[in-house]
């Protein structure tokens, strides 16, 4: 058997290649936390997406993702300020964008996702977020 460096470099090569893949793709994985039916949850965070009464959640704490579930039962409401303005608390299932910060309350379902009974944000605070963007995007 006479020892080959070439082979040996190429087969080192791939083996390193297929463990950095497999790395990268673990890695990538968004993490979705489960929550056990029956159990109140608190969930504060940006959604990442929605897709009809799924939202998508990324846990400022944990830095996990959590489904949140909009329910008929379920109250979207505007934060209230310091300074109390004549503003409307309720707000329309509508105002729900991605990149939106939202506190959602709830309880967890069979599917483990959180049967949300309110969900509370500030609009204005992702008002100044997106114009912040566009400032940046426009430099």
């Amino acid at each position: 058997m006479k020892f080959n460096i070439r082979e040996w470099k190429l087969n080192v090569l791939f083996c390193a290649s297929a463990i950095l893949l497999a790395s990268l793709t673990y890695a990538a994985t968004n993490q979705t936390r489960q929550l056990a039916a029956g159990d109140k949850a608190k969930v504060a965070g940006p959604i990442l997406s929605r897709d009809g009464e799924l939202v998508r959640v990324r846990d400022k704490k944990s830095g996990e993702v959590v489904v949140v579930n909009i329910t008929e039962n379920t109250r979207i409401e505007r934060k209230k300020h310091r300074v109390v303005f004549p503003r409307h608390t309720d707000m329309d299932v509508t105002a729900m964008v991605p990149g939106l910060t939202i506190e959602a309350d709830g309880v967890g379902n069979s599917k483990g996702q959180l049967d949300a009974d309110k969900i509370s944000f500030t609009p204005d605070t992702f008002a100044v977020e997106v114009a912040q963007e566009h400032q940046v995007l426009a430099n």
